[in-house]
């Protein structure tokens, strides 16, 4: 049940960091669960900071909007400054050469910038590889609102050892942030990240980060650097790191967070905690009301020009080629019924806008055919005629019920959804010619999030438990049989387990919480976006595993969301 959107009493605070589950095995709630929780709290406002990413953040915009909470577009940058340090510390670690940010888009310029950042960091690489190097970085500090992001601190500090890793670790954390602010125009629009998560460390690292803010004159912020909604939720959140350590929970150690608090807390939670340093409270207030200004609902989307010929506007160039494909399907005279509905049909059209989009089949739809490549428009565009006229379809709507409102319906206020089935063998031709027609930047795959399925889910879990193959291979193959994960000792012992063991209960509750979690990004089997403007002003564009292939972040369900047309 969604929540209230009714704020509660009590001080404010708003959350600044959050990883998702398409933070991809880092992130242990789904983004709208995280925004109901935030509600429920009564929380200020909250922004989702997924790991190079911006996979999630329309379902996190969709579910912020309909709970009426304050949502800030984020972004959590893994920044590579190899190189770069300077030569005085000398037992630094390259592992330490890294610096996370958190970066939040005020307008839809700053959101543009984070979007061809992401696409250039990701398109260089293989699918699912990422790398961000300062220079790169360098145009979202003129852009965004950035919080540099302390290393986090496992182990206990209760040895010499343990202080010097400490305080090398801070020098290194002070001259990459030293970097950061001497490139950043506007230091004001920067703060550095103070969390507090009961951690042995935590004192002596937030006095360590107090000191640097200070030194640099930059504002200290709050955050819990939250990997999950609830705190029930920490055994799945050790368990999908597991998963993507390809080790068991046990052998992940130091990997795993050392306690359960990365959770959302209450706002009086978080100002008891923060009650020495109350303006590191209030800085998260500030931050959230400046990047909230932007929303996903600001970003405009435009279907290409080239479709139009110089001189036509594209509803003259619609009309005509409607006109002139009736005259070719109804050779001995085009029907006044026709007629009637080619004229409904197209007022329609122009009404919603979608003449463009119509061009573009019919261009796809031109070029296979001048290559002798079979194609078929079917599904909801059999009820048009317009697609009738223009060739996407071969159903003539005068032989069948009549159903244009199946297809467009302002009232549902749902896009056109036109599917042309290619023959197999020659389906690339048609995708790489609709690459080079309207290039890299403005034509690019949808996404097809590859979920957790039951099977899949009992098979990673039984793994990352510590479960025998054989165990796991047996739960597997019969989980599909047992309604919701409920399952009985009788049921248990028919395959020969053991119905009080601990290990195969947890398999089984944690494997029902993590079926429909995103495991990764995948290329949709053939629905391409195409835009007048390059596609990063509105989503960051990767690499699809198969070669030649370019997909965006969002799926299906999030482009219709937005009001982006799919062919």
């Amino acid at each position: 049940m969604k929540p209230s959107n009714q704020r509660a009493s009590g001080p404010y605070y708003a959350e600044l960091q959050v990883a998702t589950n398409f933070s991809f095995l880092r992130g242990a709630s789904h983004p709208h669960e995280y925004i109901w929780r935030a509600a429920e709290l009564g929380y200020y406002g909250i922004a989702i900071t997924d790991f190079n990413s911006l996979a999630g953040i329309v379902r996190a915009h969709t579910a912020a909007r309909d709970a009426g909470v304050r949502l800030a577009v984020g972004c959590r940058l893994e920044v590579d400054f190899q190189g770069v340090l300077a030569h005085s510390i000398s037992d630094r670690s390259s592992a330490y050469e890294q610096l996370s940010l958190l970066v939040y888009p005020t307008d839809a310029s700053s959101y543009q910038a984070l979007c061809e950042v992401l696409t250039q960091a990701k398109r260089t690489l293989a699918k699912g590889d990422f790398f961000l190097n300062l220079a790169s970085f360098l145009p979202l500090l003129r852009h965004c609102i950035t919080v540099l992001v302390p290393p986090c601190f496992q182990t206990r500090l209760n040895s010499t050892h343990s202080n010097a890793t400490l305080n090398t670790r801070m020098a290194i954390f002070y001259e990459l942030c030293k970097i950061v602010c001497d490139n950043t125009p506007d230091r004001s629009r920067l703060s550095i990240a103070v969390t507090r998560n009961y951690g042995h460390a935590d004192n002596a690292a937030v006095r360590a980060v107090l000191q640097i803010a200070h030194a640099l004159n930059i504002a200290p912020v709050a955050t819990n650097d939250v990997y999950y909604h609830t705190p029930e939720r920490r055994p799945l959140q050790d368990t999908v790191t597991a998963i993507r350590l390809g080790a068991t929970v046990e052998q992940a150690g130091y990997a795993l967070f050392p306690n359960g608090e990365r959770y959302l807390k209450s706002p009086t939670e978080m100002a008891r905690l923060f009650r020495e340093i109350p303006h590191a409270i209030t800085r998260s207030i500030e931050i959230i009301e400046a990047a909230s200004n932007f929303s996903l609902a600001s970003l405009r989307y435009s279907y290409p020009k080239e479709v139009t010929p110089e001189g036509l506007s594209p509803q003259e160039h619609l009309r005509n080629l409607v006109l002139a494909g009736a005259k070719t399907r109804y050779p001995a005279g085009v029907p006044s019924a026709v007629l009637t509905a080619i004229e409904s049909e197209l007022g329609l059209i122009r009404e919603l806008e979608y003449e463009k989009y119509f061009l573009t089949c019919h261009d796809i739809v031109s070029f296979a055919t001048s290559r002798q490549i079979l194609c078929q428009g079917r599904g909801a565009a059999a009820n048009s005629v317009v697609c009738f006229c223009l060739g996407i379809t071969a159903v003539d709507p005068q032989q069948i019920d009549l159903l244009f409102a199946r297809f467009i319906s302002k009232e549902r206020q749902e896009p056109p959804d036109i599917d042309i089935d290619f023959e197999h063998e020659r389906r690339e031709e048609v995708i790489q010619y609709i690459y080079s027609r309207y290039g890299r930047l403005r034509a690019a795959l949808t996404a097809e999030v590859v979920t957790f399925q039951p099977r899949s889910a009992v098979r990673e879990v039984g793994k990352a438990l510590g479960l025998s193959l054989e165990i796991v291979d047996t739960l597997a193959k019969n989980i599909q049989r047992w309604t919701d994960y409920a399952v009985t000792s009788e049921t248990l012992r028919e395959v020969g387990l053991n119905p009080f063991d601990p290990t195969i209960q947890n398999v089984l509750t944690i494997s029902k919480e993590i079926v429909g979690f995103p495991r990764h990004l995948s290329q949709h089997v053939g629905g391409f976006i195409i835009s007048d403007a390059p596609l990063t002003t509105i989503v960051p564009i990767i690499n699809a595993a198969m070669e030649g292939r370019t997909i965006i972040e969002w799926d299906k369900n999030d482009i219709e969301e937005l009001g982006m047309l799919k062919i």
